[in-house]
């Protein structure tokens, strides 16, 4: 029996969200074939040609009417999309809260969000004001122009925007970041401008439970069940990253692609993966 897992293009997050479609299927001795396929161009079309059992979809809400219309079980897993059916997602509002409360208890005096025009975005900014409201506190709110999953222009995404949004902070102050295609360029314009980052942390979501979630809401549509359940995955809790042995080169593409192999390196990291993200030839880069 295929299933099709639509995923989106961080390897590290979608890899444990099999980890956790695949514990369901062990658990429960699922006939099942789980087959991983990424959510851009042309691909997810081809692979719903190829007449799966069930869908996991995550991102394109495309993907989702598309398999409803050739009558398949949908599961829509991260951002709830249009449309009725099970969603099994991260509580985005708690990770907002965790996120604040993190940085309040290190004791910041000025605290920062920055995020992008998304519905998870703006409820974990909901929920990290909504954290700061409540013990008397208030932050500096800015949204990028850039839309998650977009390729990283640095001028736009990494580049004159966010450095120049970190120069106007008041400091010393705690900046929460909506994901890590965000945090990672705030860390690089804070050392490019000569400020200290003491530490980088992140609110990981449990991306394990929302893969076996998400298979057990795909279980009962498959066993003929009205499964309509929206289910919210807590976040795991803080998780400490490095920041401080960011890659110090005035080539902001050189270290854009250093950063990247460092973090995704044993995740999958293709060379075609990495030039799609590097706004750059590969010769050019090559020869930086």
């Amino acid at each position: 029996m295929d299933i099709l897992l639509f995923h989106g293009t961080t390897p590290g997050f979608w890899v444990r969200v099999l980890h956790g479609v695949a514990e369901y299927v062990r658990r429960q001795e699922r006939p099942w074939h789980v087959r991983p396929v990424v959510n851009v161009g042309e691909l997810w079309r081809r692979a719903l040609e190829g007449s799966p059992a069930g869908v996991l979809a995550a991102g394109n809400p495309a993907i989702s009417d598309a398999a409803r219309a050739r009558g398949l079980p949908v599961v829509r897993l991260l951002n709830p999309q249009r449309g009725d059916g099970p969603v099994a997602r991260p509580d985005d509002l708690a990770i907002g809260r965790l996120g604040a409360d993190h940085l309040m208890d290190r004791g910041y005096p000025h605290l920062a969000y920055l995020g992008a025009d998304e519905p998870f975005s703006r409820d974990r900014q909901a929920g990290f004001l909504r954290a700061l409201r409540a013990r008397g506190r208030r932050a500096v709110v800015a949204r990028s122009r850039v839309r998650p999953g977009q390729p990283p222009q640095w001028e736009e995404f990494g580049g004159s925007y966010i450095a120049d949004w970190v120069r106007m902070l008041p400091r010393p102050v705690g900046v929460m970041a909506m994901g890590d295609e965000f945090a990672s360029p705030i860390v690089e314009a804070a050392q490019a401008l000569g400020l200290r980052v003491p530490e980088d942390v992140g609110v990981a979501p449990d991306s394990e439970r929302m893969g076996f979630e998400g298979a057990r809401l795909l279980d009962g549509l498959l066993s003929g069940r009205a499964e309509r359940g929206h289910v919210l995955i807590p976040p795991a809790g803080v998780v400490a990253r490095r920041s401080t042995d960011t890659f110090a080169f005035s080539d902001r593409e050189v270290a854009l692609a250093l950063r990247l192999i460092r973090e995704q390196a044993c995740d999958g990291l293709t060379i075609p993966g990495l030039m799609r993200r590097v706004p750059i030839a590969r010769r050019t880069l090559e020869q930086r």
